[in-house]
């Protein structure tokens, strides 16, 4: 069984309000998944940023 990751977890660790990627660490044998509206949610996000935020993004 996979966990899914949501938007809001990946925009939190992007913000540097949650370590992301320790918290994958600490799971080793565990598989994640990004379901396709969270693709979606994150791509709008991206084509909705402006100027240097959108360059850090991409």
């Amino acid at each position: 069984m996979a966990i899914i990751v949501d938007a809001d977890v990946i925009i939190r660790g992007e913000e540097g309000a949650f370590d992301f990627q320790s918290w994958l660490a600490s799971r080793p044998n565990d598989t994640f998944e990004i379901s396709a509206a969270t693709v979606a949610e994150l791509w709008h996000g991206l084509e909705r940023a402006a100027g240097t935020h959108k360059v850090k993004r991409q």
